[in-house]
């Protein structure tokens, strides 16, 4: 726990979730490819280096107390990943659902549409995890839960578990609506995802462990979707 006043803390929070929700909203309006690539490192560049240099200039911090570090985990991997491994028959069912049903699409299951794909799979899983994952959950799971943490612990009575659900809802609904800045607020069913990855941020001594979940969760969908047609 830090010495900065909450107040601060929550200034600090606030100012880089609103800069994070104005650049995304001009990537995702951008008017050519130069100016959707220049918000898209703008977007990386708050997400990743926004908390260091709060907490490195501003509210000065460590790392460790702003959230602004990655902890190597064998345990915090295996946990990731075992979860991810566990969604897949939900998914998969639920994609189903919601694509045939809903959305009225067609399924049909072609190993070959794997081998077809592009981008390959190979990019499409390094962009997942460097280029998607790592920001978002570094920003969210990472520098915002502990933020967070750090300025509530000090407001009130908080039980380990009602903090820990406070800050998973709290950042699970910021997430989601950093999703609608592209104006589909169907968007704001990746809520439900992100109550997953906070959770297991709660359980876990970094967030590898929400990384790869976070990861794993978006190419799970995209090695589901290549079976749907119109």
């Amino acid at each position: 726990m830090s010495a900065i006043r909450p107040a601060r803390l929550y200034v600090e929070c606030g100012t880089l979730y609103v800069l994070s929700l104005a650049a995304t909203f001009f990537n995702q309006h951008a008017a050519s490819p130069q100016m959707e690539e220049m918000t898209f490192v703008a977007v990386i560049v708050i997400l990743m280096f926004g908390p260091w240099v709060c907490g490195r200039f501003v509210n000065r911090r460590s790392g460790e107390a702003s959230g602004a570090e990655v902890v190597l985990s064998l345990k915090d991997a295996c946990l990731g990943l075992g979860v991810a491994l566990g969604l897949l028959l939900p998914v998969c069912l639920g994609a189903w659902v919601w694509y045939t049903q809903v959305v009225g699409m067609t399924f049909g299951f072609d190993v070959t549409a794997y081998a077809t794909a592009q981008p390959g799979w190979l990019e499409r899983i390094i962009t997942q995890v460097l280029i998607v994952a790592l920001p978002e959950e570094f920003f969210y799971r990472g520098y915002l839960m502990t933020t967070l943490r750090d300025g509530l612990e000090r407001r009130g009575n908080w039980t380990p578990r009602r903090l820990n659900v406070t800050l998973i809802l709290v950042t699970s609904v910021m997430f989601a609506v950093a999703h609608t800045m592209g104006g589909d607020v169907v968007r704001l069913n990746t809520f439900f995802p992100a109550l997953l990855f906070g959770f297991v941020r709660t359980r876990c001594d970094g967030i590898l462990g929400c990384i790869l979940l976070h990861a794993s969760c978006n190419l799970m969908m995209q090695g589901i979707l290549v079976h749907f047609s119109f």
